[in-house]
């Protein structure tokens, strides 16, 4: 994380980076598990082994998707998940970061697989969304992932890649970066393990005073 950024845009993430919420979907997690007497998972289990696409993720776990229906049980993964929110909150560092790089000037934006709507909602209500020029979800929970979101992201607010960068906790935000040609930070916080994550990347910070000072070597 030694390295000073070029810093036109940040566009974050949001379940795992600015959202801590791995405990309130490993619950929906096990509740759909549970459904079909399969073994329980643990927190840490999780996090090495979550992966995309979750279908993929289910079917390593033992679900049967010749069995069951994959977008009913994203459906009620969905309502349990909201079910349990309250269990979630801000990581903690978010909000000075946001504030930090709002007052540099720097364009922020949220980029999500989450439904606009409810994501909009959900930003309104941990009292962050002001600092956002954009919040980009997607239309509805069987609408195109977040490589399509981020194309329509770019494209709408005229943001130059190269000197953008996107915060993830995952290796598919890694990858959803490299093919639109933004830099990368991955969070090691949220749904994947430190070590996978510096497995396959070179800048992945521990928390967001390591994020915030990142930034700050360039917006001095």
């Amino acid at each position: 994380m030694k390295k000073d950024p070029e810093v036109s845009a940040v566009i974050w993430d949001w379940n795992g980076t600015l959202l801590n919420d791995v405990k309130v979907s490993l619950l929906s997690v096990n509740q759909e598990l549970a459904a079909r007497n399969l073994p329980q998972i643990t927190e840490g289990f999780y996090r090495s082994h979550f992966d995309f696409p979750v279908k993929d993720f289910y079917e390593k776990l033992g679900i049967n998707f010749s069995k069951d229906n994959f977008d009913e049980m994203s459906f009620r993964f969905l309502e349990t998940y909201f079910r349990n929110l309250k269990l979630a909150s801000l990581h903690e560092g978010v909000t000075e970061t946001l504030s930090f790089l709002k007052e540099k000037g720097i364009r922020q934006y949220v980029l999500s697989a989450m439904e606009q709507k409810r994501l909009e909602k959900m930003l309104s209500d941990y009292d962050i969304h002001h600092f956002f020029d954009r919040i980009q979800g997607l239309e509805d929970i069987y609408a195109d992932g977040k490589l399509e979101a981020g194309r329509k992201l770019i494209h709408t607010e005229k943001i130059i890649p190269s000197s953008a960068w996107m915060v993830g906790d995952t290796l598919h935000d890694l990858e959803v970066a490299r093919i639109l040609g933004l830099q990368c930070i991955l969070f090691a916080g949220g749904h994947q393990t430190p070590q996978r994550l510096r497995a396959e990347h070179d800048l992945v910070a521990g928390d967001f005073r390591e994020i915030k000072n990142f930034f700050a070597g360039s917006l001095q």
